[in-house]
């Protein structure tokens, strides 16, 4: 008799991911087949042989940014309500890929560009795009609130947009911002090329946010580095925001 396993187990088992957490999220984002299985609608649960062939897709997410927001998954857990979503300079859509992977209903893209959404996206009945939208001034939506805001954004700070996302949240709602150092210290601090290598600074500029965030009525749940380095080598943080 074959021996079997779960799926999640057998992906750690064979030094494919860290956790069975990291590979929950591989599995709900249909980037793992196993060969010859009778079926490709797998789940974490699925028992399969121990010795069965797996085969990952690298590109698991359109950009990646979806990369970025994964592992800040793996790394604290899913624990977010991902029912209505908005995604605050969504770009090719790499934030907004990774919620509705992990369950997302309906994900509203913001982005000032045009034309850069993924097709896979743009085709998808749950993302409603809008485009050519500068999201320091008054957004308007369909909506009145949102259960989750996803925010990442360059070359402007966080501090401008921020207060036009307050309207969407409910009392329970999170915002997770990807704080980009670069954008939000003075000039002086930012060396040749757009990088910030100095770690101090980093640490200033997340403790001057969270004070602004403060008092915009923003505390802050979590805050962590960003595992995957922005294109330049930047450090990048990943703050979670809820209402005070």
């Amino acid at each position: 008799m074959v021996r079997r396993i779960r799926l999640d187990q057998l992906m750690v088992k064979k030094g494919l991911v860290k956790s069975n957490k990291e590979a929950e999220l591989i599995i709900n984002s249909k980037k793992i087949k196993v060969k010859n299985f009778k079926s490709d609608n797998l789940f974490p649960h699925t028992m399969v042989g121990v010795s069965s062939q797996l085969i990952l897709d690298d590109n698991r997410f359109v950009s990646r940014g979806g990369e970025k927001l994964f592992n800040f998954f793996e790394e604290i857990g899913i624990n977010f309500n991902f029912d209505m979503c908005l995604d605050i300079g969504a770009s090719t859509g790499g934030f907004t890929d990774v919620l509705l992977k992990n369950g997302a209903n309906n994900v509203y893209c913001i982005d000032s560009g045009i034309n850069q959404i993924h097709p896979s996206l743009q085709s998808n009945p749950n993302v409603f795009s809008y485009e050519k939208v500068n999201a320091k001034h008054e957004i308007k939506l369909p909506i009145k609130k949102v259960d989750l805001i996803v925010m990442d954004v360059s070359f402007i700070s966080t501090l401008k947009i921020m207060p036009n996302l307050i309207k969407f949240m409910k009392n329970e709602s999170k915002i997770i911002v990807l704080i980009k150092p670069q954008f939000e210290a003075a000039r002086s601090q930012v060396e040749e090329g757009g990088i910030i290598s100095n770690p101090y600074i980093h640490a200033e500029v997340l403790n001057n946010l969270l004070i602004e965030y403060k008092k915009l009525g923003l505390s802050f749940i979590e805050i962590k580095k960003s595992r995957v380095l922005g294109r330049k080598g930047n450090q990048e943080f990943f703050c979670v925001l809820k209402i005070l």
